[in-house]
């Protein structure tokens, strides 16, 4: 939960769950009276609050009625936000009161120390698991203030039993110690709050790097899962983004009896258009969808063609978008090799030049920069492969095999696969229709996303039974 005043406290927590893969929601202070409303901590295990963003009664009271009915309540910051029967100690605040402290636990190893940025609030009652506050060390030689720790009797975390729940405090900025500081050793203390109280009730568990978000929704009764890769998210960087690698961990209990599991067959060596037709029907497969209406843009419309010409039991209505049944060959091998010598960001501005027209890229730079850095974000060997993949694909054969009624969508504008390569799907699949978008792209999906989107749901429509 976060409170738009400041929003140091909340950044740092936000972090510390981003870091370690756990998933989460952010819930606006704000709209404190929706929130209260229609009970929406409800629907939650665990709230982590700063404690400034407890800004009315009413929350108070949410929060307060959350932990009653079993929820696992986690606070930073002021104890009396919330646990105003716990008896305030003292308050260390700034530089000159923190200094020379630290966290730690006393029997603990000796590297387990975590410094304290803002303010401390020292508090009597509850349970600890044994990480005090030191006392301040007196300036001085190495070998008299660090041989010399003594701690006060004040927690970093501690325990308050609410009704069926609990409430867990941590008496310090915490969540602006993290942000300030940047250590990983702060962020793991916050994740290890939050996982410990989750429990076995958390959905998932990752092994990444830090640089990769893990954003959970769902479909449905469906989980999905998204991998957004934040090396790759800024075009000022020093080096390529790093590829993502790890592993991902769904409870049983999550994933069902049909798990959705995808993968480029091969994907340590070359892969063909067929094995992402593959990926697709195992797609198909795991969400237990007998037929499905397929859309495709530019490779993707290539996939969907010949998943509709081999499977056509499955699929209901295929549109294809922005994209050519066979391109040059000798074009896309030659990409292939410039990638893998010199890296992706040699062919970025050519290949971006290609997917806007030029009035689009001057009234539109941020998405613009944003598809720059999704294609870097690539693992440039894999794009590598996906040109030589694009370099042999031709689905002109399959065409006359289809059969599910399909829209063919293309842009004036676009040079990638310009209207031409359109007009060739139209002629190959019987009884396909064609639209022409005037002053449009390659990355049309991005140009007028609502016109895209509404004739695909207006094809599709006309085909649902």
């Amino acid at each position: 939960m976060q409170y738009r005043s400041d929003f140091t406290e909340y950044r740092g927590l936000f972090e510390s769950l981003q870091q370690r893969h756990i998933p989460f929601d952010v819930l606006g202070a704000e709209y404190a009276p929706e929130l209260v409303e229609r009970q929406v901590l409800a629907q939650y295990s665990v709230v982590a609050v700063p404690s400034d963003a407890i800004i009315t009664p009413e929350l108070t009271a949410a929060l307060h009625e959350f932990a009653d009915a079993g929820g696992e309540l986690i606070l930073t910051g002021d104890p009396s936000a919330l646990l105003g029967e716990l008896a305030v100690t003292l308050v260390l605040e700034g530089t000159r009161q923190l200094g020379g402290r630290f966290g730690a636990r006393p029997e603990g190893p000796f590297g387990d120390r975590l410094p304290l940025l803002g303010t401390f609030w020292g508090v009597e009652g509850g349970e600890h698991d044994g990480w005090l506050l030191s006392e301040q060390a007196p300036f001085g030689p190495p070998e008299l203030t660090y041989g010399n720790e003594n701690f006060t009797p004040c927690p970093l975390r501690l325990s308050v039993p609410r009704g069926r729940g609990h409430v867990t405090l941590l008496p310090w900025t915490a969540g602006t110690t993290q942000r300030v500081s940047g250590l990983s050793s702060v962020a793991d203390f916050i994740a290890d709050t939050v996982a410990d109280r989750i429990g076995d009730a958390r959905i998932l568990s990752a092994e990444f790097a830090t640089s990769v978000e893990v954003v959970v929704g769902r479909s449905g009764r469906t989980l999905v899962i998204h991998l957004i890769n934040h090396s790759g998210g800024r075009p000022e960087r020093l080096i390529d983004p790093v590829p993502i690698r790890g592993r991902l961990r769904i409870p049983h209990r999550m994933a069902g009896d049909r798990p959705v599991v995808t993968s480029l067959s091969g994907a340590d060596g070359p892969f063909r258009l067929d094995d992402l037709v593959d990926d697709l029907v195992r797609v198909l497969d795991g969400r237990g969808l007998d037929q499905a209406h397929l859309a495709g843009v530019s490779l993707g419309g290539m996939v969907a063609a010949r998943a509709a010409a081999r499977h056509p039991g499955r699929v209901r209505s295929l549109t294809i978008i922005c994209s050519a049944p066979v391109l040059p060959e000798s074009s896309w091998i030659e990409r292939a090799a410039t990638v893998r010598g010199a890296g992706l960001a040699v062919i970025r501005d050519t290949v971006v030049k290609r997917w806007f027209t030029p009035e689009f890229a001057a009234e539109n730079p941020d998405i613009v920069r944003h598809y720059g850095a999704m294609l870097l974000a690539n693992d440039t060997e894999q794009y590598a492969r996906a040109c030589e993949m694009l370099a042999a694909a031709d689905v002109r054969d399959d065409l006359a095999e289809v059969t599910a009624p399909t829209l063919v969508i293309g842009g004036s504008a676009d040079v990638a696969t310009p209207p031409a390569s359109q007009e060739l799907y139209v002629a190959g699949i019987p009884g396909a229709r064609l639209l022409i978008l005037d002053d449009v792209a390659h990355m049309a999906t991005a140009a007028v996303p609502a016109k895209i989107t509404g004739e695909i749901i207006g094809h599709a429509a006309s085909f649902t039974g």
